[in-house]
C-alpha cells in the first residue's frame, strides 16, 4: 500500500523546516531578524508535524492543526512587517510610521478566539451562529494579508535586496496563495 501523500509531504517539511530551526540556532546570532526567522521557522516545523502525526490518526486534531496554521501563518506575516519596517525605517518595530506590534498582537488573540469558538460551540453545547463561516474568511483574510505583505516588501525593494529576498517572496507567496 502506498504512503498517504500528506504524511509524506508534512513529513518531508517536518525534516526540512527541523534541519532549518537547528541550523538558524547556530548561524544567526546577532541578525536583527533572527528571533523573528527562528520563530516563523519552529512554527511552520510544528504546523507540519501536526498535520503528518493527524495524517496517522483515525481522528485529526482539527483544532490542533487550525491553531499551529495560524500560528505558523502569523509568523511568516510579523516576519515580513518586520522586513518592512527595516526596509522603510531601520526599526523593525514601526512600519508607515505605526507601531504596528499591539495591533499584531491583538489580531492573533482574535484569530485565535475565531478558530476557538466551534469547539466551545460542541463543549458547551450552545450555538453561536455561523463559526465556520467566521473561520473560513479568517483563512481567507489570512492569506490575503500575506500575499500583500510579501507584494509590499518585494514591491518597495531596492534591485540589491530583491535580489536577496526573492526566493523568501516566491517562496511565502506560493505558501499564501494556496492557502
Amino acid at each position: 500500500m502506498a504512503p498517504d501523500t500528506s504524511l509524506v509531504t508534512h513529513g518531508i517539511a517536518a525534516l526540512a523546516y527541523l534541519t532549518g530551526t537547528v541550523l538558524l540556532v547556530f548561524r544567526t546570532r546577532d541578525a536583527p531578524l533572527a528571533p523573528a526567522l527562528f520563530a516563523a521557522f519552529l512554527a511552520t516545523l510544528i504546523w507540519s508535524a501536526t498535520v503528518c502525526v493527524g495524517t496517522v490518526l483515525s481522528y485529526p486534531p482539527v483544532v490542533a492543526i487550525q491553531v499551529t496554521e495560524l500560528i505558523r501563518s502569523m509568523s511568516w506575516i510579523f516576519l515580513l512587517l518586520a522586513m518592512l519596517g527595516i526596509q522603510e525605517d531601520g526599526d523593525s518595530r514601526v512600519w508607515l510610521g505605526i507601531k504596528w506590534r499591539p495591533y499584531f498582537y491583538i489580531t492573533v488573540a482574535a484569530s485565535l478566539t475565531v478558530i476557538l469558538l466551534r469547539p466551545l460551540e460542541t463543549a458547551l453545547a450552545i450555538d453561536l451562529g455561523s463559526s465556520a463561516d467566521l473561520v473560513l474568511i479568517l483563512w481567507v483574510l489570512l492569506s490575503i494579508a500575506g500575499l500583500l505583505a510579501v507584494e509590499q516588501l518585494f514591491r518597495n525593494a531596492s534591485n540589491n535586496e530583491r535580489w536577496a529576498i526573492k526566493f523568501l517572496c516566491l517562496g511565502l507567496g506560493a505558501i499564501f496563495a494556496y492557502d
